[in-house]
């Protein structure tokens, strides 16, 4: 017997199909002509995906830098201001000529100009370091933190400090003093201070700060809380206060509540530079 013979219904299998195209070719087709092959749509849809993510690259918003200032004005301006009309009449004959005309304001002007005068002379004695500060931990790091509420605050991931917010307020209390006790030398850092007690009449100090608070309301005001020690580098001299201050911060823009922290800070700064003065006395 052939194989053909054994296998009738073999045969019959294969001459049923003949000549025909497989199943699984003619749902390919209908796919491919309807448009809706699953690899097609897969790699459309990658696409789409690549595509959207580049645009979402491109659209990051941008970060925004900030750093404290100094917003106290000079001492020297301060007093040139005051004492603005007596300056005018020769220095010798400050207090003659206001006497004769009677202008008990000018005598005072003058006699606040000669006391400035006698003072910024100590000043130039002195030197002065403001070691860094501490901070709380909750503003201790690169965002702005603004309260919204009473037990609520917010991270801002897009306003940030420009360097570390310890550093800042350190460097601003500096540059405060360095206006405020002109013409003393004032400086982070400590270098300054190397033999500063053995020049006859000079004399060293260092300022420690211990921010407790830093807070932050936008549109509202700003509020901050500092303890402050001065201690003069030879001798147990010391002086130390709590300042708490408080100042607005109209305008719902970053800038705006920068500025009342300079403000504040200023506050601050005021209390030590009388701190000092009383000391050096």
């Amino acid at each position: 017997m052939s194989a053909n013979s054994r296998h009738p219904k073999q045969s019959e299998k294969s001459g049923k199909h003949a000549g025909q195209p497989h199943p699984d070719l003619i749902l390919r087709s209908a796919q491919d002509e309807d448009g809706c092959n699953p690899r097609r749509v897969t790699k459309a849809l990658t696409v789409i995906a690549l595509a959207a993510f580049c645009i979402a690259c491109g659209s990051v918003p941008t970060e925004t830098f900030y750093t404290l200032a100094p917003a106290v004005e000079s001492a020297r301006t301060a007093t040139a201001a005051k004492v603005a009309g007596a300056t005018a009449v020769p220095a010798a004959a400050t207090t003659t000529t206001a006497l004769r005309a009677g202008n008990a304001a000018a005598v005072g002007a003058a006699a606040a100009a000669a006391a400035a005068g006698a003072a910024m002379t100590g000043m130039a004695a002195l030197a002065i370091v403001v070691d860094q500060a501490t901070v709380p931990e909750l503003v201790d790091r690169p965002q702005l933190v603004v309260s919204s509420g009473d037990a609520r605050v917010t991270l801002l991931e897009q306003q940030r400090w420009a360097e570390p917010l310890r550093s800042q307020i350190s460097r601003t209390v500096a540059l405060d003093l360095t206006q405020l006790l002109a013409p003393a030398r004032v400086a982070t850092n400590p270098d300054i201070l190397d033999g500063i007690e053995s020049a006859p009449g000079a004399r060293g100090y260092r300022v420690a700060l211990d921010v407790q608070r830093f807070e932050s309301r936008l549109g509202e005001r700003v509020a901050i809380e500092v303890l402050w020690t001065v201690r003069r580098v030879a001798g147990d001299v010391a002086a130390s206060g709590r300042e708490t201050v408080q100042e607005p911060a109209a305008g719902g823009s970053y800038e705006s509540l920068i500025a009342a922290h300079n403000r504040a800070l200023a506050a601050v700064s005021r209390a030590i530079a009388a701190a000092i003065r009383l000391l050096g006395n």
